[in-house]
């Protein structure tokens, strides 16, 4: 998703083409581009769309909170709190178990 941002494209057409063989969507929020410490709402992509979208076709493949932190992104906290906070965003957007 975040990488067809960076080019400069919607992602949700390509998102639709790839429909059923989509087995895997790596998830990084992004504001304008710069990628945010850890996932949340607001971020150039709208997460919620993608969620609907992949409830609507079934979709059973793998969710991957993917951090990474460009030179501008301004870092407050730990690693682990990170991924622990992006844990409990994807599990509230995608609707997923604990």
């Amino acid at each position: 998703m975040d990488w067809t941002w960076q080019a400069g494209t919607d992602p949700m057409p390509l998102l639709h083409e790839a429909g059923k063989r989509l087995r895997l969507v790596h998830l990084r929020t992004q504001r304008q581009k710069l990628w945010t410490e850890a996932l949340e709402d607001g971020g150039d992509i709208d997460y919620r769309k993608v969620a609907i979208h992949l409830k609507s076709i079934q979709f059973d493949g793998s969710l991957v909170i993917e951090l990474a932190h460009k030179p501008e992104t301004k870092v407050t906290r730990s690693v682990e709190e990170n991924i622990r906070l992006s844990r409990l965003w994807a599990t509230r957007v995608f609707g997923l178990s604990t």
